[in-house]
């Protein structure tokens, strides 16, 4: 492993000095170019233009891109080899735009939308997913993301990780818990969110303590599921990844966890909720850090039954 940090630390290097070339090379091609005289008039403006997208965007993108693949290449293997019980199911690179669901886990895919994506949206994107390689039809943990591109939108991305859990219990009903005590300078369009499904909402004393908002179609069964348990998983996880909310949606004999993020951010390796550093270099601290992370996501998919235990 040590000579696998070494080696995106080397990348690391070699990225920002091939980007300083790029800078360099632009402002000796401007220079000839102006001064040379060796570009016709006509031409230019638009070889300038050409020139500015090549050397100082699409070049420096494709070796940041390539960077971070050989990042994640690295920091999975790292945690699958530390929590040994979990594998990758899709990889990044096997994008999924509105395309049925490749995890068996996962619930049908009308209510997954339904449920947890916000009205607004019209772009899927299912980005990487993990799954318990001893018990593959019953937990994982899915990125995904989805957002509005129409013209004139300007909502914020929505980035969520999906930990979902198929239960032996079937609850013959659906209850959601949603945190509604959201980060400072948290964006309004997020605290705004609503999914489309329709779900009466209900008071509960031990909810509302606890910073709970609680939806559902069957008060008998959200009160039996309404635990400090599980209202204070809810709030530690929330507050451990710095998540502006989280959702606990019992569906029949389905539990699914939202962890809902700020915006995708490419400095943010998203599953693993860690930034990496422009300007240092990348360490165990790091590789620690993602492997702690991830472990608390397996460790609420692990509980997750526990919550149904008063039904």
């Amino acid at each position: 492993m040590i000579q696998e940090l070494k080696k995106l630390n080397k990348i690391k290097r070699n990225l920002i000095l091939m980007w300083i070339g790029c800078i360099i090379a632009w402002i000796i091609l401007y220079y000839f170019a102006g001064f040379g005289n060796l570009i016709p008039d006509k031409f230019y403006s638009f070889s300038m233009i050409l020139s500015s997208v090549v050397l100082l965007i699409l070049f420096p993108f494709l070796l940041w891109f390539y960077f971070l693949s050989q990042i994640e290449k690295t920091f999975i293997l790292y945690v699958l080899s530390i929590i040994k019980d979990w594998k990758l199911s899709i990889p990044r690179k096997a994008t999924v735009r509105r395309a049925p669901w490749h995890i068996e886990v996962l619930p049908p895919q009308e209510f997954v939308f339904s449920s947890i994506l916000p009205i607004y949206g019209n772009q899927f994107h299912l980005i990487d997913a993990f799954s318990a390689e001893n018990t593959i039809q019953s937990k994982s943990i899915a990125q995904i993301q989805y957002a509005n591109l129409s013209k004139g939108n300007n909502k914020p991305p929505y980035v969520a990780t999906l930990i979902t859990i198929k239960n032996s219990k079937n609850l013959n009903s659906t209850t959601c818990f949603k945190t509604n005590n959201y980060p400072p300078k948290t964006n309004k369009d997020i605290i705004q969110e609503k999914s489309k499904i329709e779900l009466p909402k209900i008071d509960l004393n031990n909810a509302k303590e606890n910073n709970i908002d609680v939806y559902t179609n069957n008060q008998n069964i959200a009160e039996k599921l309404a635990t400090q348990e599980l209202f204070t998983a809810l709030q530690n996880i929330k507050e451990h990844l710095n998540l502006p909310y989280v959702k606990a949606i019992f569906h029949n004999d389905y539990i699914i966890f939202v962890l809902r993020q700020k915006g995708y951010n490419y400095l943010n390796y998203s599953t693993f909720f860690i930034k990496i550093p422009l300007f240092k270099n990348i360490d165990y601290p790091l590789l620690e850090q993602a492997v702690n992370n991830f472990k608390t996501l397996t460790d609420l998919a692990n509980q997750a039954p526990e919550f149904t235990k008063n039904v």
